[in-house]
């Protein structure tokens, strides 16, 4: 099935920033969306017209998530394994989208500690750079 270009720009503009915040790369966050868009509509073509549904926005934001996951472990950048996207989309979804601890680390089958632990790693870069921008302790 081929997905409308009307349907693509929307979820382009709904969903690229993410997608780019998980992979780090423009060109590959606009071929998620489309590889997501295109793998949704050939399990229900109907499935990208009912995307304003919170439910189905969900389970495409989760489908992103999951390809990314899948092609950073295939590649390399500077000899690096890209395998920081779990951690990316932990932060993003408790950060931007504030959902549970409990969700998060069902959404990414990843342990309540590992959810923890990045959001802790978050917090706390936070609160370095707050102490180093103003000089002084936060305590």
């Amino acid at each position: 099935m081929l997905v409308r270009k009307e349907i693509i720009r929307k979820l382009v503009d709904q969903y690229y920033q993410v997608a780019n915040y998980l992979i780090e790369d423009q060109l590959q966050a606009m071929q998620l969306i489309i590889d997501v868009a295109t793998g949704a509509s050939e399990e229900d073509e109907s499935f990208l017209y009912k995307i304003d549904n919170d439910y189905f926005e969900r389970q495409f934001l989760l489908r992103l998530i999951s390809l990314a996951t899948k092609r950073s472990q295939q590649t390399k950048t500077k000899g690096k394994l890209l395998n920081h996207v779990k951690k990316k989309a932990c932060i993003y979804l408790f950060e931007i989208r504030g959902e549970s601890v409990d969700n998060i680390a069902m959404v990414l089958n990843i342990s309540h500690q590992e959810v923890l632990a990045y959001i802790d790693h978050i917090q706390m870069n936070f609160a370095t750079a707050q102490e180093r921008d103003n000089g002084r302790p936060l305590n």
